[in-house]
């Protein structure tokens, strides 16, 4: 097969690339990556305001030395990896030299052991991406989402912690950092602005929200962030919608509409056939709730 962003690969012992994925190593236990050389702290970068915590991968491990006996988290899996720094550029030279690359299916019992791992996009990835839950509040309560990230009433991180947090960042050499900001709803901190500007300064920034922001107010984010709406479907109605269409009729900047499964696409077709005609907007649907439908709904045809 002909290797793409979502392939995970690995190196064998005789330099041969090999594609597989996390589920196989894992059902084969070949996740002892102890002692190997490990990119945890190349590729991006969690930081929880309201907490006052930051981390790199689910391990926690703090060094490029891996120091846990099994790595049992896909994620965490997919991340660049090797028994040596050596063996691990000999895999990324091999995925850099062709941008056709293929391979064949990773057999433990024909192929051998395995020197170097890792997700395609990440060993190709010149983006240092920063997750950053910047607060716990939210004018919404969705039934779905784990209260320990959301309620109506938690502090807002200060702005002097917030820059505080954004200083610390170090970003790896020859990378472009992406912040992806999140919370609760970060449209209703007071700093917002502040904090758009200031990460927009060093890197490109995507922003989640639940819409509920003034258009004016969406205008003014446009000029610094992707954003990207989240259509609740237990409390989005037709003004929500209407009110979309008009942060759509700006028509600046980048907006994705995202929606779960359980989202009315009956009732809210007109609306969402408005959206698909904008050349800026993405509608994705999410399969987290229930297993039905996925993807991309660009090209859908909604019947108004």
């Amino acid at each position: 097969m002909i290797l793409n962003n979502k392939s995970f690969i690995v190196l064998t012992h005789d330099n041969v690339v090999k594609h597989s994925d996390t589920d196989q190593l894992i059902k084969l236990n070949l996740i002892g990556f102890k002692t190997w050389y490990c990119e945890v702290f190349d590729h991006t970068k969690n930081i929880n305001s309201q907490n006052k915590t930051t981390g790199f991968t689910a391990c926690k491990n703090k060094s490029r030395t891996c120091e846990i006996s099994n790595c049992t988290c896909p994620t965490d899996i997919d991340l660049p990896k090797a028994q040596s720094k050596e063996a691990l550029q000999t895999l990324r030279d091999i995925v850099n030299s062709d941008p056709h690359l293929e391979a064949g299916s990773y057999d433990p019992e024909k192929d051998g052991s395995i020197k170097a791992l890792g997700l395609y996009s990440l060993l190709k990835n010149k983006k240092f991406v920063v997750d950053w839950n910047l607060l716990r509040r939210c004018n919404f309560s969705c039934t779905y989402c784990a209260p320990d990230i959301h309620d109506y009433d938690s502090e807002f991180p200060s702005m002097k912690q917030l820059q505080q947090e954004f200083n610390d960042i170090i970003v790896p050499d020859n990378k472009l950092i992406h912040f992806n900001l999140n919370g609760g709803e970060p449209t209703i901190h007071p700093n917002i602005m502040d904090i758009l500007k200031m990460c927009h300064s060093k890197g490109t920034v995507e922003m989640l929200s639940n819409g509920t922001a003034s258009v004016s107010k969406y205008n003014d984010i446009l000029d610094y962030a992707k954003v990207n709406i989240s259509l609740h479907h237990e409390l989005i109605n037709e003004k929500h919608m209407e009110k979309f269409v008009q942060i759509a009729e700006l028509n600046k900047g980048e907006l994705i509409f995202k929606y779960f499964n359980t989202f009315d696409e009956e009732r809210f077709a007109h609306f969402l056939h408005t959206l698909s005609t904008f050349p800026h907007v993405s509608l994705v649907t999410n399969k987290r709730l229930i297993q039905r439908r996925t993807g991309n709904s660009k090209n859908r045809i909604f019947q108004t």
